[in-house]
């Protein structure tokens, strides 16, 4: 049986859920209302017997005698009403006596205890009807039973900390337009990419479409924007699965990924995912973002991304679901009851649902600050300040009620790759200004609201990371206004992935071709020779990690140095030869750039450094044709340059490697083309670079298979089908393994349909109960 408390629904969900409960128990057609001073009708069926009236307490963690003391009130209501049946619904654990106690208060209207039910009568009708617990969400998201469930199934590739916060992020979600249009579009193309301004609720939307899957036996695998390669390791063609890949672009700017290319692999995934019954794709993404990646990366535009977008706007949100979202956070808030009820009495959230700069992301983050902060300042004074400068969110909370180490901790963790920096990285850091006790409790005071830490399977270390996008924001805006902070930052650190992301921040540009951070870029300028010596420096002491990676880095950093004149390409050259790679090295394109370094080198290579220089051969052309890039010449161009450096045996497993990853990546790009293609003639064009680049290369033998095959996909598409034809086997994808209704769209019914009433009265009923 059942065993919930009820805690994580908020008294206007516990209303919904008991007009469904108390529907489906005695097969009548009860209605909601809205709450109100006077009348005290919560639910209402007209029976054979006449009106029957329901009467919902959600007393959670009250006294006994609170609930009482409400149902005597309750009681001379209903001497009004007269009803004809009635029933008293509270999520309160009572004992009999307590039952008894309360059928005297509201006799007549209740003649004995079975027209009082309490938390453990919920229950027992839950189990008998268990379609009601399945469309109540957040009834069984919250339960740590089901928490467990998800992690030891399988069938969520996430880790227990990031679930536990979707679970306390489920209590205060509120279904919208957005919602609803997302979930259509994810069940038609089967690929929904959720985009929007920061803060507008992306990535909640994402949540939900993704443990709504996951309770309907689909496998949810999430991944992060430096990891979409792996989609290729989890894919299973015979398994319901869904991708989800929050913010894959990054969360300030394009270029902030280190050393992968994230844009070929989604167009694959996409590509993919859209021809198959049995994978869905969700993706969230900044609108401007999403526009940088289209005309940066071919791919991605011909993937016909824009085809598969629902954009999350403010105006999804009603006025009244924007009163939810308040009043949810308000509810759940860890606030102090005075400052709650000063709130509510004041009326000011009549202003705040209406203020043009609301989003819930404010919204969450104002009211999580001030429960933190400021338990006995105003809340409407914190709010209505926040949405009228949405900058002092973060603003007043850095540069006033954070001590210099906090903000320093925040600058450094804003140093690193958006996965997070090591926490003893951290630490290390900023010792000469903090000892080991204050640190810690640095990290508490920030852990909630400006971080979180976390600690995924395989990572050595527990890992920090910005708890919002928006904090990322603030911190970058303030280094870019106080460049001061990057170089003493740079020498206090010991990571090299430090001095790599900065480069990065430097070398960052606006969609209109500005420095995104102009003062960081005048910072980094002025100091050359020393970035370069902070750069071998921080190589030097660096923590031992995957040769791929530290490849990687390397990649990006002579990209850098050459772009600044540091001075380091022959440096970086001679580093990554020492390095020693697996045999199935993971590397990016980027790796191609060293290769062609490492051809102008003029001292020869050791036996161990030609091994070694194999390896990266075979690494960088699987990721020319995972990344769907096509640098193919370049490839072949630095495999020339090295030849007299290679055994012949070398040189032909290394041709032979790029050859076969070129078919790979030949492969996708036909697939790709047939896919996205309006015309045969278009197709054509498309494909007519590849031909020629693949005959230059290997010759017109190797690949005429593949072309041979390339134009029967053309002329079956376009040639022998009509266009009913071509939709009645592509097309209509609606059906094909889509997920049962949705469960957010029942509750939205059941809530929203009976409530009729002003904007302003039935927000005042919504947040009355809380004085």
């Amino acid at each position: 049986m059942p065993d919930y408390d009820y805690r994580t629904l908020s008294p206007d969900d516990f209303e919904t859920f008991a007009c469904e409960l108390l529907r489906a128990h005695y097969n009548v057609e009860f209605k909601c209302f809205r709450r109100s001073p006077d009348g005290g009708i919560d639910l209402l069926a007209t029976t054979e017997s006449g009106r029957f009236i329901v009467q919902c307490k959600h007393y959670f963690n009250s006294r006994f005698s609170d609930l009482r003391r409400a149902a005597r009130a309750e009681k001379q209501k209903m001497d009004v009403q007269q009803p004809n049946q009635y029933l008293f619904v509270t999520t309160q654990d009572l004992t009999l006596t307590q039952q008894l106690e309360l059928a005297d208060d509201l006799a007549p209207w209740v003649d004995n205890v079975n027209n009082i039910v309490a938390m453990r009568d919920l229950n027992t009708m839950l189990s008998q009807h268990p379609g009601v617990e399945q469309a109540n969400f957040k009834l069984w998201m919250a339960s740590s039973a089901v928490l467990s469930q998800i992690v030891q199934s399988g069938l969520w590739f996430r880790s227990e900390a990031l679930l536990e916060e979707i679970q306390d992020r489920v209590q205060r979600f509120v279904s919208n337009d957005g919602y609803s249009r997302a979930r259509a579009m994810l069940d038609d193309k089967h690929v929904c990419v959720i985009t929007g301004t920061p803060g507008v609720g992306k990535s909640m939307i994402a949540d939900m479409l993704s443990l709504t899957h996951w309770y309907d036996g689909w496998q949810v695998v999430t991944l992060e924007s430096h990891e979409i390669s792996r989609c290729w390791d989890a894919w299973n063609k015979e398994t319901k699965q869904l991708f989800y890949l929050d913010d894959v672009f990054g969360q300030t700017d394009l270029q902030e990924r280190l050393g992968r290319d994230s844009g070929p692999h989604l167009a694959r995934l996409i590509d993919r995912a859209s021809r198959a019954a049995t994978k869905r794709v969700v993706v969230t993404s900044r609108t401007h973002i999403l526009r940088d990646a289209e005309m940066r990366d071919e791919r991605i535009e011909r993937s016909r991304i824009a085809a598969r977008e629902c954009v999350v706007q403010l105006s999804d949100y009603s006025v009244m679901q924007k009163a939810r979202i308040l009043y949810n956070h308000v509810y759940f808030g860890d606030l102090n009851r005075d400052v709650v009820r000063e709130f509510v009495q004041s009326r000011r959230y009549l202003q705040i649902v209406r203020h043009r700069n609301f989003t819930p992301r404010l919204i969450e983050q104002s009211i999580l600050q001030h429960a933190i902060d400021d338990q006995s300042g105003s809340l409407d004074e914190r709010l209505t300040t926040v949405l009228e400068r949405p900058v002092l969110l973060w603003g007043n909370s850095f540069r006033e009620s954070l001590d210099e180490l906090s903000r320093r901790i925040l600058m450094h963790v804003a140093m690193h790759q958006t996965r997070g920096a090591g926490i003893y990285n951290l630490r290390r850091a900023v010792s000469d200004d903090s000892t080991p006790i204050a640190f810690t409790n640095a990290i508490k005071r920030l852990e909630g609201s400006w971080i979180r830490v976390l600690q995924e399977p395989g990572d050595q270390m527990p890992l920090v990371r910005f708890h919002d996008p928006s904090c990322r924001d603030f911190v970058l805006a303030f280094l870019d206004s106080q460049p001061e902070y990057i170089m003493d930052l740079l020498r206090r650190s010991e990571s090299i992935e430090s001095p790599t992301v900065v480069l990065r921040y430097a070398l960052a540009r606006t969609s209109q071709d500005s420095r995104k951070y102009p003062r960081i870029w005048e910072a980094i300028s002025a100091n050359l020779p020393e970035i370069g010596h902070l750069i071998t420096r921080a190589w030097e002491q660096r923590s031992k990690r995957p040769g791929d990676e530290e490849i990687d880095d390397l990649s990006y950093l002579l990209s850098a140095s050459q772009h600044f004149e540091l001075g380091l390409t022959q440096w970086i050259v001679d580093h990554a030869l020492e390095i020693s790679l697996p045999d199935e090295a993971d590397l990016s394109a980027d790796a191609l750039d060293l290769l062609s370094e490492i051809g102008n080198r003029e001292s020869p290579l050791r036996p161990a450094e030609t091994s070694n220089l194999v390896l990266i051969f075979r690494a960088v052309a699987s990721a020319l044709a995972m990344e769907g890039n096509s640098k193919w010449t370049d490839l072949n161009s630095a495999l020339a340059s090295v030849r007299e450096e290679l055994t012949d045996e070398q040189y032909r497993q290394c041709y032979d490697t790029i050859a076969s990853h070129f078919g790979t990546w030949l492969d996708g790009e036909i697939d790709g083309i047939v896919d996205n293609a309006t015309s045969a003639q278009e197709a054509r064009d498309w494909i007519s670079e590849a031909e020629t680049e693949a005959h230059r290369l290997f010759g017109s033998e190797r690949f005429s298979f593949e072309f041979e095959n390339f134009e029967q996909k053309v002329t079956e598409k376009f040639e022998e089908f009509d266009g009913a034809g071509y939709l009645a086997e592509y097309g209509d994808r609606s059906s094909s393994g889509s997920t049962s209704a949705s469960l957010l769209e029942r509750i939205t019914e059941a809530r929203d349909a009976p409530r009729i009433a002003g904007p302003d009265e039935a927000i005042d009923s919504l947040f009355r109960p809380l004085q």
